[in-house]
């Protein structure tokens, strides 16, 4: 069991680098995962840089496996970096970890194909199953932990994303209201639902994950309003993980 977890995410990163990496052709839905993302442009699309963060994410995949692995070297690790030990994890954990990383791979063929009901339904699974491995985890070692957090916390922002497409895909007008008071709006959820985890969780890496998304959203939408807005939310998560810290 120890071990699926290694090779499905190596898997999964070969898949979305050859689904996704520059090239003559797309090998799903001969588009890129930008083309789909530029056909539903909102305000709430953040700066392209944003998404560099898949490759933070794949890192700690990587790294977390190997030390699940890393048998031979348990006991240096253990005298020298303790910070480094990963072991008695169960496997229902790396079972749940591994559904959730092949799901984030799955959502790419429904939304390369522009379905995007479907994208978001794989969504919604991901987020749950996210969801139900961070309860899992809070006890676990730092670095399982973090891992779980920094995915989770992206997934927030990206179902977040993924519902506003739904809606211009089906045509939702927004009741004439001016689409960057929306973006306002969706992103106070954004926002309330990472206090609640900072408040609640201390989980500073979901914090962090969206201060970025926020430096992302700043770079790409110019407007007033909306900028205070993402100036505000972003200040009042900085301190958050400051005043909320573990005590």
């Amino acid at each position: 069991m120890k071990y699926i977890l290694f090779f499905v995410s190596l898997a999964v990163i070969l898949f979305s680098a050859w689904v996704s990496a520059p090239q003559f052709w797309y090998p799903l839905g001969g588009m890129s995962q930008a083309d789909i993302s530029n056909m539903y442009y909102s305000a709430i699309t953040p700066a392209g840089f944003t998404f560099a963060i898949w490759s933070v994410i794949y890192l700690s995949w990587i790294i977390v496996s190997i030390l699940i692995l890393w048998l031979p070297f348990r006991s240096f690790i253990k005298k020298t970096f303790p910070f480094l030990l990963i072991e008695d994890v169960s496997k229902k954990i790396i079972f749940l970890f591994s559904i959730a990383i092949v799901t984030s791979a799955l959502w790419l063929i429904p939304w390369s194909y522009n379905s995007i009901g479907l994208s978001l339904c794989i969504m919604l699974f991901l987020l749950a199953t996210l969801k139900y491995l961070f309860h899992k985890t809070r006890k676990s070692q730092p670095l399982l932990r973090w891992s779980v957090d920094l995915f989770l916390g992206w997934i927030h922002i990206a179902t977040v994303a993924n519902v506003t497409v739904f809606l211009l895909y089906v045509g939702f007008s927004g009741w004439n209201i001016p689409e960057v008071y929306w973006a306002i709006a969706i992103l106070g959820l954004a926002f309330l639902l990472t206090m609640y985890y900072q408040y609640r969780y201390h989980t500073y890496i979901i914090s962090l994950v969206f201060i970025w998304t926020m430096l992302g959203e700043w770079v790409a939408h110019p407007a007033p309003f909306q900028r205070y807005a993402v100036m505000i939310y972003s200040i009042i998560i900085f301190l958050s993980m400051f005043i909320f810290r573990k005590q």
